[in-house]
């Protein structure tokens, strides 16, 4: 099985029920002269629900936590893994990330190369201070390439004209479902072999990309990503157990 569809297989489980074998037609017996009995009409058991099952669970939910900030990086991609790779499996997250009225506001566009030196050199420049540097100085040097995600305006304004009573919803659906892109993008790229990456906001660096993004499109995170070259520190948890409310 090659990389892409083990992480398909992370997110999305398409199984499809199994075909029944074929039974020989048998030819048809002579006709009897005595009529049988009635027989009583048997009541049909509808099919049991597909059972879950355990193991793609603990795939998901190992990949949730494996999934972890990583600044360590190399420019480069990981041995086995292509940038045709990365690029598939974010747009199968992108294709089935549900959104309001399924209007799929979100958009993705992915730098590498020059263009991704550019982007983060300009915003180096931008930024006055020496440590504020650092973040945005690591990624055009040490990383391979930046997932933008973006958000088509023009979607939300459309919805918000239909729906005039929902119309200050509207954007918090919008930044909910790119959330939503973002993250399940990361987790699916993290099981790659080697891949680390790390998420950012400096989503001024839109006025940087000249005509690469619309207008219309607000810049809401970039995941800066290369090959990993230290794995990540030990992560605390809060007490955040969750309560179950059967009554109010």
């Amino acid at each position: 099985m090659s990389i892409i569809s083990k992480i398909k297989s992370i997110f999305k489980s398409s199984s499809a029920p199994a075909k029944k074998a074929s039974t020989p037609t048998k030819a048809a017996a002579p006709a009897k002269k005595t009529t049988p009995a009635a027989k009583p009409v048997e009541k049909k058991t509808p099919a049991p629900a597909a059972a879950v099952n355990p193991k793609e669970v603990e795939t998901l939910l190992a990949a949730i936590k494996e999934r972890r900030t990583i600044y360590s990086l190399k420019p480069e991609l990981p041995e086995g893994v292509t940038l045709s790779d990365i690029k598939d499996i974010t747009q199968a997250i992108l294709k089935d990330t549900p959104s309001a009225f399924n209007s799929q506001p979100n958009k993705v566009i992915i730098l590498t190369g020059e263009a991704h030196k550019k982007v983060w050199n300009q915003v180096v420049d931008a930024i006055p201070t020496e440590d504020g540097k650092k973040r945005p100085q690591s990624a055009a040097d040490e990383a391979y390439g930046t997932i933008l995600f973006l958000i088509d305006d023009a979607v939300t304004k459309s919805l918000q004209e239909g729906f005039p009573d929902w119309a200050a919803a509207f954007p918090d659906f919008a930044v909910t479902s790119n959330g939503a892109v973002q993250i399940s993008t990361w987790t699916a790229l993290s099981q790659l072999p080697g891949f680390g990456a790390h998420l950012q906001h400096y989503n001024f660096l839109k006025g940087f990309l000249g005509d690469k993004i619309g207008e219309n499109y607000t810049v809401q995170a970039q995941l800066v990503f290369g090959t990993k070259v230290a794995e990540a520190g030990e992560k605390t948890y809060n007490d955040n157990t969750i309560p179950v409310v059967t009554e109010l």
